[in-house]
This record gives structure tokens, C-alpha cells and sequence, in this order.
């Protein structure tokens, strides 16, 4: 009986892989972050001109936005993203408005 059940139990022991931070596509890249109770993972990219980022909130509770100077995404309910695509050279630091959680930087080359 023990052998006949191991498989099963091994299966539900598996780990999914992570989503990549970042997919390619021809002339520009989309990067991927995470929002939690913990803030931004990444919280810090080096991208180049016209590369996008998305942000999406993983948090099982929480809403949680996303904020530069200037430009802002709505509250994201869990599994809902927000994306901005960079057209200019530049510093643009940003934080996580609602709970104050986060704070993270995207240098655009």
C-alpha cells in the first residue's frame, strides 16, 4: 500500500517554477514585478528605451498600486497587473502608495 501512494504524494510535492522576470520580444524587452506584503520583488531594473514593465499584485489580501511622479496605477485587486513602457533615458524611482510597503528604482538606458 505505502509504494502504491508515494507517487501520489510526491506529485503534490512539486514546486512550480517562478515566472521569468523578464520576456524578449524583437526591439524591446517586458520585465515582470511582483507586489507583496514584503514590496517589490524585483524592486530595482536596468532596462534600455522602449522596454516595459509590468507590475502585478500577488498579495492573497491586500490592494496594492504602484506610483512615480507624475504617473500612477489604479489599486490592483490580487492577480491584477499595470504596465508602463519607458520612452526616455532616466532615474524614475517609485513606491507603493496604499500600505507604504515598497519603494523601487528602474534606470532606463
Amino acid at each position: 500500500m505505502l509504494t502504491i501512494l508515494t507517487p501520489f504524494l510526491l506529485v503534490g510535492c512539486v514546486q512550480q517554477q517562478p515566472r521569468e522576470t523578464v520576456e524578449e520580444t524583437p526591439g524591446a524587452k517586458h520585465y515582470f514585478v511582483s507586489i507583496n506584503r514584503n514590496g517589490f520583488e524585483p524592486n530595482y531594473l536596468e532596462i534600455n528605451v522602449g522596454d516595459s514593465v509590468s507590475w502585478t499584485n500577488k498579495d492573497a489580501e491586500l490592494m496594492h498600486a504602484v506610483e512615480f511622479v507624475g504617473d500612477a496605477s489604479e489599486e490592483l485587486k490580487q492577480g491584477e497587473s499595470w504596465t508602463k513602457t519607458f520612452e526616455q533615458k532616466g532615474k524614475y524611482s517609485y513606491l507603493e502608495p496604499v500600505y507604504g510597503i515598497g519603494k523601487g528604482k528602474i534606470v532606463v538606458k
